[in-house]
């Protein structure tokens, strides 16, 4: 056992110096390749670099020197109003800045500039573009302060040390003054050069360096791998091997070409390695298979699970339809999904949300589909689920130029208590993706939301309905209240230092008294106002603490249901003598068979219940064509 322990410490010690080797002698070479080769690209390319800026930087100053003379600065100093623009007068130095720009073919902008007040201006621009052109007396603020102070005392060509950035791009930029007759200085003429120009011929030079240095570096790797390999391969090639089957190939064979020890140990090694290829290969791929089927199982359970939630915790239709959609694309990875909502005659399943910008596009349009026509209405009209493995393959399917990518498709109805509410489209981009298990999953999803959207639906209706009951009680509330008011004399009670009394309805209401702190507080049943209370404290009592005022909110609070359970209790009276004089008089009037006695029975009792002084009952012949009818009674 030490025996062979030591033996794997020696192999492990041996591949380690024997990498160690070839990494050293391909390293170096690469290594020294590198840097000689990177030192002399940076100084070739910072040189030459150096050079092009000076002779472009050169040959600007020279064009700009041109150019200013030949501008007219008498007549350019004529220039300060921006109505001037329109003239003769800018024509003619704008051509002639345009000719000093087309003399070269280097030149981008072409303009003079004049610095006034410490700001600088545009005056001419020869560009005729007029999303780049710059007008007259247009203020320069993309212009570094510093090139304004060095313009504002420039009186020799000069040309910027680098490139500097504005709105309109990067460029190198010279400047010369133009002078007047009278040797004065009217303005700056500017000429622009791209940045784009020098950076060219740099990047022509750079690529040259790197290419060379490429082939360099490649040379000596590549003669650093031949002698690495020539002195340590066979352990290279063993240790190479055992990491690669280690790392699960069992496939690998380990080729030694060689007769000593090395060739036999290659031996050993792949003998040993065959014998376990097969258990090793079939464990590994059935392990494989179900843990596929398992990570695509979860992640349906949890795409199910996920719109279970959102079906049982959500009551507002188009979140919950929004959320749904978003779900089934993220989870199952689909191109497209769409709902659809069968609409109130049953003839049209009309989008309700959808995916991606073609569902945004879709609902603008308020995309809808016949039922019973494509795939949508072919699942709606037969209750069942329609698919299409390879979308250009089914017949009744409809194209949208808005889905160019679909390659399979499949339409599932949402189905509610047997009522079909609706669909589910799902697209994907790849063909033969909705295998049996998925279009389960997805189902099993449309049969939550139909459930989720009918008990929307449902709920939607209570309230509705609630709503009504709300409104019908208060309309009733209000009318029996209307009838209490009418039927008591009091219309509240005062109470002072001469004690309780009632205020009557005919009674004008009090003066308000003067002084002291009067609060008045509603009577409110719901949305109705019963009344109010009034209190007044005197004046030495202070105002109201907060303390008192929810006192009295919390009385109110009371006092309004107690008033509106006494209005219900005398209601509860009243239809209970009612029904009870109902029946006195129902049980006097069956009390005989006699027609004159049952008659004269019910005319007394009616006039006394109903309290009036005079009452009569008489019985009618019916008319020849009313025999089938029978009688009418005359009652007043």
């Amino acid at each position: 056992m030490n025996n062979h322990s030591d033996s794997n410490a020696l192999q492990k010690t041996q591949a380690r110096r024997t990498v160690r080797m070839q990494t050293r002698l391909a390293a170096s070479f690469v290594i020294l390749a590198v840097v000689a080769a990177a030192v002399l690209t940076l100084v070739i390319y910072f040189a030459v670099r150096a050079q092009l800026l000076q002779d472009i930087r050169a040959k600007v100053r020279d064009a700009v020197a041109i150019g200013a003379l030949q501008v007219d600065g008498d007549l350019h100093s004529t220039l300060v109003d921006a109505d001037q623009e329109e003239g003769e007068l800018y024509a003619e130095l704008k051509k002639v800045l345009q000719q000093i720009r087309d003399a070269g073919v280097d030149y981008r902008f072409v303009y003079t500039l004049r610095v006034m007040d410490g700001n600088t201006y545009f005056i001419v621009d020869a560009e005729e573009s007029e999303e780049d052109v710059s007008h007259l007396m247009d203020w320069y603020d993309d212009l570094p302060q510093e090139t304004t102070e060095t313009l504002a005392t420039l009186t020799e060509p000069y040309v910027e040390p680098d490139f500097y950035t504005d709105q309109w791009g990067e460029w190198l930029t010279g400047y010369a003054p133009v002078y007047t007759s009278d040797g004065r200085i009217d303005a700056i003429l500017a000429m622009d050069v791209g940045a784009s120009i020098v950076r060219a011929q740099t990047n022509r030079v750079l690529w040259i360096s790197l290419a060379v240095l490429a082939g360099l570096i490649g040379l000596v790797g590549i003669t650093g791998w031949l002698l690495g390999r020539r002195i340590s391969a066979p352990i290279v090639a063993l240790t190479e091997g055992a990491e690669i089957i280690t790392a699960g190939d069992l496939n690998h064979e380990v080729i030694i070409r060689s007769r000593d020890e090395t060739s036999r140990l290659a031996q050993a090694f792949n003998l040993m390695t065959s014998r376990y290829r097969e258990l090793i290969n079939s464990l590994e791929k059935t392990v494989t298979e179900r843990t596929k089927d398992v990570e695509q199982r979860s992640s349906y359970l949890a795409a199910a699970a996920e719109v279970g939630r959102a079906a049982a915790s959500i009551l507002e239709t188009k979140q919950l339809i929004r959320q749904v959609v978003e779900v089934i694309r993220s989870r199952f990875e689909l191109y497209y999904v769409g709902l659809f909502m069968v609409d109130a005659l049953g003839e049209y399943a009309v989008l309700q949300a959808g995916t991606g910008e073609a569902g945004v596009a879709m609902l603008a349009r308020g995309h809808r589909i016949r039922v019973g026509q494509g795939m949508i209405g072919w699942s709606i009209t037969n209750k069942r689920p329609r698919i299409a493995l390879e979308a250009g393959e089914d017949a009744i399917r409809l194209v949208t130029d808005l889905l160019p990518l679909t390659r399979s498709e499949a339409a599932l109805p949402l189905i509610s208590r047997g009522r079909v509410m609706g669909a589910l489209t799902v697209q994907s981009d790849r063909p033969g993706v909705f295998t049996g298990d998925t279009i389960a999953v997805l189902q099993t999803m449309a049969d939550q939301v139909a459930l989720a959207l009918d008990n929307a639906r449902l709920f939607s209706e209570s309230e509705e309905a609630l709503d009504g009951l709300r409104r019908s009680y208060g309309e009733l509330s209000r009318k029996s209240w209307a009838d209490v008011f009418r039927t008591h004399q009091a219309r509240g009670y005062r109470s002072d230092e001469q004690g309780v009394r009632p205020i009557l309805a005919d009674e004008p209401a009090p003066a308000g008294e003067s002084g002291g702190a009067v609060v008045k507080v509603p009577i409110r049943l719901r949305d109705q106002v019963l009344g109010t209370i009034e209190a007044r404290k005197p004046d030495q009592s202070g105002a109201w603490s907060q303390d008192e005022l929810t006192l009295i909110n919390s009385l109110v609070d009371q006092l309004s249901v107690a008033l509106e359970n006494a209005r219900l209790y005398e209601d509860t009276q009243t239809r209970a003598e009612r029904e009870r004089k109902l029946a006195e008089i129902t049980t006097k009037v069956r009390a005989t068979t006699d027609v004159s006695t049952i008659m004269q029975t019910a005319i007394l009792e009616l006039a006394a219940a109903l309290r009036v002084p005079y009452g009569a009952i008489r019985l009618q012949p019916a008319a020849p064509q009313d025999d089938a009818d029978g009688g009418q009674a005359d009652e007043r």
